[in-house]
């Protein structure tokens, strides 16, 4: 059985998602969806209550305004609202709101996330659910008195009844906090308020007016409850440090709660939000001066008379970076937390279940509009068989070091260490997009490798483990202060901010250290780290302080005083709190290195296990210590986009299509005239290379098949097993990222677009698509009967030929065709160029008034935005238009793949592109050096061209390009860029005109298959096309046969028989691929049918390998390379 093998690619980049991230609201609460994922419910800055969820359909983010599904108004205003889930996942909603008549108090039903779904739009109308509603208690000021004012409401049959007004104390100055509670037979509202300078505590209940007052904890500032086992509340408040009330003490005068989690961390807490499970509770506090820190317990010991054990908190962010807060906690136990900020800016933070550690990253909700800008590792994993293609939508189980959320080809996915099966996209590919800030990343490892089906296993050669770190790790390694203090982004500018030499030296005496540890990983050499409560103290390898002191008569331990060991949950906090950061150190600490540093008057210590915690470190030194901002730190270790060089490539492309669109213009009418003059002359030559006994045994004996592919030597192979992520960005962003999705031209919208307009009158493409149905009339559909008649018994005879033996050769294609039945083919198809040649002079200015219309596409249009902004930052960019896109699309992995073959080089640049120009290069009148930067443009374009509309192409057959399709024929455009770099500009290549005549038949079948796109084909229509394209692809396997006779038998500059004998397989194996798919639509009978759409799948899949591997067998020659390096 055939086995599968991995190859992968990773990049430490700036990337971009087609995405926009949770706005900003005033007020925000997290419930768990059906899923166990977060919803995000919150007040925006338009006063609308919205909530943030993921489809149950396919897993995306939505952000819904909910207002509808509550029946309120549509000019209300949401003032407030609160929000419970219990612990069987229940949600109780209440929501305060005014318009400009009334104000009003609503309850939805309780509900169960499963029972709603806010993102399915026709839903109208209140939520069906469970009838039971809590006590709501609405807190407001009276604008006339300016004094606190407390309601309390029931809900009963269906209505939202005021009960009375609760009054407080005398001499109450404001409403801190409250909270409803139960306590045995008394329901009623604990309440933190100030009266004069004090603030008190107190228990109300109003089933019995009966009210307790509490001992309120020092500086407390925030109250939240809990339910205990036995149904009853407990009191949680936040003041210095996390208090405990139980529910029996509530009733007792001056109750005395228990201090459960004390330190500065907990200092002065202010707001505070508790996230449950069924077992677990998270209080998450922001403090006095805005740090956010949590801690944890199980509450399932919670009787009303016990408390819970002290424990110890985690803070998470430094003091000024917080605000609002809503905690969340999945159904597994995983933690996040939303946090604003002082402008209600939201940031969303997630934690490894596996290693604790915390992530920022985004909260994010595709979009069409707009495009959300991350630094990330995008790693690429590529299936191959044994022969080393690809393996197209097989089934693939990964494991991760640790849970991370990340983006696979467009789609959210949670990985970790239980193996997540994930299919792979028409390349056989994972794209896995992880947001990052820093150096660090989990690894992945594929585990198994099924079929397409899901059903069958491939064995899989090896189980390798895949670092995206790799690349990172390689360009940082064996770092020196003079590296560092020289270093710069290509814009010479300076990475690090501190420029102390001193620093520098520091700096890469602990990077030294840091890889040493790398290095020991897995080796066995270093046991594992006991974590101890009173540390053992190491040798320091390093200490970095603003204080002066001697390192070597300092031990760490001696001069940090006593050293916290702690998790890696507190990471995320040292890094934020680095301005409070007084020393640290890499020390080996029980044989392991570890990472001392100090905080404040608090020294942690953090245990070096694993390549992701070394990374960490390593990134604190480079982005903290040493002042990088992280943009201008990945643009120095990964140069992803150069967009100078991108822009004037893409200015190239545009230039050659309108010069290629006004040379048709100008010599349409003679070039159908001189083909129509040739075609005898084109008939004798092929006559004479194709007839018996002229033709080399090199040429006639070629096998091409499937089993041809395991004659490839084994290094070509492994050569073309590539995953490179910088060639494949552009095809991501296309197939996954959403360009092909939601694209506008002009001022219409996508439902109205066509290639040609609802209104032909009011647009230029309704001339186009005219003359498109008269060709098609008058031209194309006239020559079916005779063309039919003589190549359908050939076409029918091939497929079963291919059937019959998949290592085909071209002798047995040319016994079957005969050299007299190809000149008839030609007689044939003669009409058919020289008739399409003449219709298409007259539509072409038309044509080019449509592509240089603007365009909206998806991240590209942004793109296109901020790489002018790069490259000019003081003229707004030109308007993208059609051909801009094109131009754009293909100068983006052109640049990067020109750059990667010639180390660095900007891509070939040819002179201005004119109608002058490009006819000295056609007609090989042009200056030595013009040719050859011109060779080397047209080399890059043809390879891009190629590529692109395979990946149109594709995407349109599996419905992904649908909006693009319908705006514009892309693959038209795409088609014409590629046949008029390969029009043949050397005279001295062996049979050039016949090149010229298979650029003339190209440029003809790009334009059928174009006007079969568009126009009423009438009756046949299909059919006519088939026969069409099965008569082209006859013809271009005998020219190129022809041409293939003549680079064996003559003797010329550039003379390669491997690359004749690859362009042998690729130009039969495609005919025959073509002709399968013409037979397969032609023919009616079940067996021929399904022999043609074998053949056309087998041969194209060959077709397809050989041309892989011819080019990587250019590419090891040095051939692109040459071409490229030319022209720079």
């Amino acid at each position: 059985m055939s086995s599968a093998s991995i190859t992968s690619d990773a990049e430490l980049m700036w990337n971009v998602l087609p995405a926009i991230a949770l706005p900003s609201h005033s007020k925000f609460l997290t419930a768990r969806d059906r899923n166990g994922q977060p919803m995000v419910f919150g007040i925006g800055s338009d006063s609308i209550l919205r909530v943030a969820q993921e489809s149950p359909k396919d897993r995306l983010r939505q952000l819904v305004n909910i207002q509808k599904f509550l029946s309120l108004p549509a000019e209300a205003l949401i003032d407030g609202f609160d929000l419970y889930q219990s612990a069987d996942d229940t949600i109780y909603l209440s929501v305060a709101y005014h318009t400009s008549s009334e104000a009003r108090l609503l309850a939805a039903k309780p509900f169960k996330p499963e029972d709603i779904d806010f993102t399915y739009e026709k839903r109208e109308g209140n939520f069906i659910g469970l009838e039971d509603f809590p006590p709501i208690v609405l807190n407001y000021t009276d604008t006339k008195r300016q004094t606190d004012n407390v309601k309390h409401y029931e809900v009963v049959n269906d209505k939202v009844s005021n009960e009375g007004d609760l009054s407080l104390p005398l001499n109450a100055n404001s409403i801190i906090g409250m909270a409803i509670g139960k306590v045995k037979r008394h329901t009623g509202l604990f309440v933190l308020f100030s009266q004069n300078t004090n603030t008190l505590l107190m228990f109300t209940s109003w089933t019995f007016q009966f009210d307790s007052n509490m001992i309120c904890p020092p500086n407390a500032g925030y109250l939240a409850t809990i339910p205990n086992s036995k149904g009853n509340t407990d009191l949680i408040v936040g003041a210095d440090g996390i208090w405990h009330f139980a529910s029996q003490d509530v009733l007792t005068a001056n109750a005395q709660g228990q201090l459960i989690c004390q330190g500065d961390e907990f200092r002065g807490i202010k707001d505070m939000h508790i996230a449950t499970t069924k077992d677990k509770a998270n209080v998450w506090t922001t403090t006095g001066d805005n740090g956010v820190s949590y801690v944890e317990f199980d509450w399932t010991s919670l009787d009303g008379n016990r408390h819970p054990p002290a424990a110890n908190g985690v803070p998470l962010l430094a003091g000024g970076q917080g605000g609002g807060i809503a905690g969340f906690i999945g159904p597994t136990g995983s933690n996040a937390v939303f946090v604003s900020d002082k402008k209600n800016e939201i940031s969303y933070f997630e934690q490894a279940m596996d290693t604790k550690m915390w992530k920022q990253t985004p909260f994010w909700f595709p979009s069409l509009e707009k495009t959300l800008q991350i630094h990330c590792f995008m790693t690429r994993i590529v299936v191959h068989n044994n022969a080393s293609a690809a393996l197209p939508k097989t089934w693939v189980k990964i494991i991760s070091t640790g849970m991370v959320n990340v983006v696979v080809n467009g789609l959210p996915v949670t990985l970790d260490s239980s193996p997540t099966s994930l299919q792979t996209d028409e390349d056989g590919a994972l794209n896995i997009i992880n947001p990052t800030n820093d150096i660090s990343s989990y690894k992945f490892t594929v585990v198994e490798v099924k079929d397409p089906d899901n059903k069958d296993t491939i064995p899989l050669a090896a189980a390798d483990v895949i670092n995206p770190m790799a690349k990172t790790d390689r360009a940082l390694a064996n770092m020196t202060a003079d590296r560092l203090s020289t270093a710069t982004t290509v814009d010479s500018e300076s990475v690090f901010d501190n420029r102390s030499k001193e620093d520098f030296e520091t700096a890469a005496a602990a990077l030294k250290e840091i890889e040493n540890a790398k290095a020991n990983l897995g080796s066995g050499s270093a046991p594992k780290a006991t974590v101890q409560s009173t540390p053992a103290l190491g040798k320091t390898a390093m200490v970095a302080s603003s204080q002066s002191f001697s390192i070597a008569a300092t031990s760490a331990g001696g001069f940090f005083g006593k050293i916290k060991n702690v998790f890696w949950d507190t990471w995320h906090y040292v890094t934020s709190a680095w301005h409070k950061v007084k020393a640290w150190a890499i020390e080996t600490y029980n044989n392991v290195k570890a990472f001392v540093i100090k905080v404040g008057e608090q020294a942690y210590r953090f245990v070096l296990e694993t390549a992701t915690q070394i990374a960490k470190a390593a990134s604190f030194i480079y982005n903290q210590y040493l002042k990088a901002p992280f943009e201008r730190f990945v643009k120095w270790i990964s140069d992803f986009f150069s967009w100078k060089d991108i822009v004037e490539v893409k200015n190239n492309i545009v230039d050659f299509v309108n010069a290629t669109l006004d040379y048709g213009s100008c010599n349409l009418d003679w070039a159908a005239n001189k083909v129509d003059a040739r075609f005898d002359g084109w008939k004798a030559i092929i006559k004479t290379h194709l007839a018996p006994g002229n033709v080399p045994d090199k040429v006639l004996k070629k096998a091409a098949g499937p089993k041809a592919q395991d004659s490839v030597d084994q290094k070509s192979k492994d050569t073309m097993k590539q995953a490179d992520v910088k060639q494949n960005w552009t095809k991501y962003q296309l197939t996954h990222g959403g360009a092909l999705r939601g694209s506008v031209i002009g001022k219409y919208a996508p439902a109205l677009m066509s290639f040609w307009l609802t209104n032909p009158a009011e647009d230029v493409a309704g001339g186009v698509v005219q003359q498109y149905q008269d060709t098609w009339d008058t031209v194309i559909k006239p020559i079916f009967g005779s063309l039919s008649e003589t190549v359908s018994t050939i076409m029918h005879d091939i497929t079963l030929l291919f059937k019959q033996n998949e290592n085909i050769t071209p002798e047995d294609i040319l016994k079957k065709l005969g050299v007299d039945v190809l000149l008839g083919i030609i007689d044939a198809i003669k009409t058919l160029i020289v008739g399409v040649l003449k219709r298409l002079a007259h539509i072409v200015e038309d044509f080019k008034a449509l592509v240089n219309k603007e365009i909206k596409i998806p991240i590209f249009s942004d793109l296109w935005v901020l790489a002018n902004k790069i490259f000019n930052e003081d003229v707004p960019a030109p308007t993208f238009t059609v051909i801009g896109f094109v131009g754009f699309v293909l100068a983006i992995p052109l640049t990067l793949t020109c750059k990667l073959f010639t180390g660095g080089k900007k891509p070939p640049s040819p002179p201005k592109f004119n109608v002058k120009t490009l006819s000295a290069f056609f007609d090989d009148s042009a200056p030595a050096n013009d040719k050859v930067s011109y060779n080397g443009f047209a080399a890059m374009l043809e390879t891009g061209a190629a590529s692109m509309l395979a990946i149109v192409g594709l995407a349109s057959t599996a419905g992904l390009g649908g909006a693009l399709a319908a705006i514009f024929d892309f693959q038209l455009l795409f088609g014409l860029i590629r046949v008029a770099v390969c029009v043949p500009t050397r005279k001295d290549l062996p049979l050039w005109e016949v090149r010229c005549a298979i650029s003339a038949a190209d440029a003809v079948n790009v334009f059928v298959l174009a006007i079969a796109r568009k126009v009423d084909k009438g009756g046949k229509g299909e059919k006519v096309l088939a026969v069409i394209e099965g008569a082209v692809a006859l013809l271009n396997i005998g020219m190129h046969t022809a041409v293939n006779v003549a680079e064996f038998a003559e003797d010329w500059s550039g003379k390669d028989e491997e690359r004749t004998g690859y362009q042998i397989l690729i130009s039969v194996l495609g005919g025959v691929s073509t002709v399968g798919k013409s037979v397969a639509t032609v023919s009616d009978e079940p067996v021929t049918k399904i022999a043609g759409v074998a053949a056309k799948q087998v041969a194209g899949k060959a077709a397809g390998f050989f041309n892989v591997v011819n080019t990587y067998s250019n590419i090891g020659k040095g051939k692109y390379t040459f071409i490229l390096n030319s022209g720079s």
